[in-house]
C-alpha cells in the first residue's frame, strides 16, 4: 500500500529554502521602506519651504527691512532684535509625526536658510533657490533636534 503526502526531510528541504528566500529578500524589504520614510520626510522640507514662500508672499505688504524667521513651536524662539516682531509659526499640517524647522527668508524673497529636521532625518540648506533643490541625496540621518532648535542655529547670518 502506496502512503501519500511528503517525508519529513522534504518538508525541512522545503522549510530551508523558504528561510534562505525570505532571508535574502529582507534587506530590500527594509531598504525600502527607510527610502519610504526619507521620501516623506523630503515631501515635508518641501511643503515647509513653499509654506514659507507662500507665507512671504502673504506678509510682504506689511514687511519692513531685514528677514523673517518662522519656528514650529511658538513662533518666537531665536528671533531677537527687530526680527523678533517677525518671527511667525507656519501652518503645516504633518501626517508623520513632530518636526522642528527654522526659515529665514531676506526681505527680497530670497531664502537665505532652511533647516528641517524629525528626529529621524535633518536637511540644512543654505541659498536653497526652490523647492527642487531639495533631493534625498540632501537628507541626512540621525536625531538632530537640537540643531534646528537652537536659536544661535536659526538667527540672521551676517
Amino acid at each position: 500500500m502506496k502512503k501519500k503526502g511528503f517525508t519529513l526531510v522534504e518538508l525541512l528541504a522545503v522549510i530551508a529554502i523558504l528561510a534562505i528566500l525570505v532571508i535574502m529578500a529582507l534587506p530590500a524589504v527594509l531598504r525600502m521602506f527607510s527610502d519610504a520614510r526619507k521620501n516623506s520626510f523630503e515631501n515635508e522640507v518641501k511643503t515647509v519651504f513653499n509654506n514659507a514662500q507662500e507665507r512671504f508672499v502673504m506678509d510682504s505688504i506689511s514687511m519692513t527691512n531685514g528677514s523673517y524667521k518662522w519656528y514650529a513651536d511658538d513662533g518666537t524662539d531665536g528671533a531677537t532684535g527687530a526680527d523678533a516682531s517677525h518671527a511667525k509659526k507656519l501652518d503645516i499640517q504633518n501626517g508623520s509625526g513632530t518636526f522642528k524647522y527654522c526659515v529665514i527668508i531676506k526681505n527680497n524673497g530670497d531664502i537665505v536658510s532652511i533647516k528641517v529636521s524629525n528626529g529621524t532625518y535633518s536637511y540644512s540648506g543654505t541659498n536653497v533657490a526652490n523647492a527642487s533643490a531639495i533631493t534625498s541625496d540632501s537628507i541626512m540621518s540621525g536625531n538632530s533636534y537640537a540643531a534646528v532648535s537652537s536659536s544661535s542655529d536659526c538667527s540672521i547670518p551676517e
